[in-house]
């Protein structure tokens, strides 16, 4: 596979064939990115921990992003629709029923990658503080989760009646997968309002670091780790925890500083240095 950028824009190649969509390349290439971005997921908006479980799941079932494509152009035009008021009852059903459809499936795949991700976490959590702290992570969704699919659609359906009125008023969806959010705590400390810098970010690593585990159980291969400056948000112990923990994993790092002591436990390093607009490597 090979990504081409070029002034014109940017195209993708997979097995000597041009990719019509952004989305063929799921399933041919598994990455995981971690930015200084990524250290303030604890904390920040929900969008920002929904976007964390929907760029994993894109990742390890192709067709999630199929339905979460339907779901957010179904959802743009329910509140479009709202938006002009008085509305008749028909028409509205039909984008309920569009978005109880795709919304369900969403909600059951992203409660069921939380369970996993909960326990993934838990152990790196343990690793990284040697036992001191102990991470639990929460689904927060909307729509009550329930095992029977049937019975999720019918909650969905009943919680979208129910807050018509409101959802008029506003010109807004008050319910469904667009609202949920994923509540963190250390110690049963939730993260989102209190907690230290020192344990948000540690939280957040394990989040990460939990990605490269379940797709390596899931797809049976490991991922690409990017590390973007993301070395400078943590102290020399988490620094040397992290790339200790993926000797197996291709890592690309760029970073303004270098230590030689993160670099020794590196097998096969390459190095490249950019002074001035030049590029050079190094061993």
């Amino acid at each position: 596979m090979e990504i081409i950028i070029s002034k014109i824009g940017k195209s993708l190649i997979i097995d000597g064939y041009k990719a019509k969509k952004s989305k063929d390349i799921l399933d041919n290439v598994y990455l995981v990115s971690f930015t200084p971005e990524d250290m303030r997921i604890v904390k920040d908006e929900p969008e920002r921990r929904r976007k964390f479980i929907d760029r994993e799941l894109c990742q390890l079932k192709p067709v999630y992003y199929s339905n979460l494509q339907r779901y957010k152009k179904a959802l743009m035009q329910r509140n479009t629709f709202l938006k002009q008021g008085k509305v008749e009852e028909k028409l509205l059903e039909v984008w309920d029923r569009t978005l109880v459809e795709y919304g369900s499936r969403i909600i059951r795949d992203r409660t069921e990658f939380v369970d996993k991700i909960k326990i993934i976490s838990k152990k790196i959590q343990n690793d990284i503080t040697e036992g001191k702290e102990e991470i639990d992570i929460y689904y927060e969704a909307s729509i009550s989760f329930k095992e029977s699919r049937e019975e999720l659609v019918a909650d969905f359906e009943k919680r979208l009646k129910r807050d018509r009125n409101r959802d008029l008023k506003t010109g807004s969806t008050s319910s469904g997968p667009h609202r949920d959010d994923l509540k963190i705590t250390i110690d049963g400390i939730d993260l989102r309002n209190f907690g230290s810098q020192g344990q948000q970010r540690t939280a957040a690593l394990s989040l990460k670091l939990s990605e490269i585990e379940i797709i390596k159980e899931e797809k049976k291969e490991s991922p690409i780790l990017l590390l973007d400056d993301v070395l400078s948000e943590l102290d020399e112990a988490r620094q040397e925890f992290l790339l200790k923990s993926f000797s197996d994993v291709q890592i690309f790092i760029t970073t303004a500083e270098t230590k030689e002591s993160l670099w020794t436990g590196l097998p096969n390093k390459s190095i490249f240095t950019i002074e001035n607009g030049r590029c050079f490597t190094e061993a």
